[in-house]
């Protein structure tokens, strides 16, 4: 499974960069993050998501 992380990644963090306030991308970044065990990061994207409101 952590494989298929590793590929995603690069495309979701090309989605955000278009479109930063996309909800559905920010937590699937924050979870890929936590899944990959880098909490710190995880924690900034729920920050992200958290200023969105949602």
């Amino acid at each position: 499974m952590d494989g298929y992380f590793d590929k995603a990644l690069p495309y979701f963090l090309k989605a955000e960069e278009n479109n930063p306030k996309d909800y559905n991308t920010l937590i699937a970044l924050k979870e890929i993050y936590a899944k990959k065990n880098d909490l710190e990061t995880s924690q900034a994207y729920k920050s992200k998501i958290d200023a969105l409101g949602n």
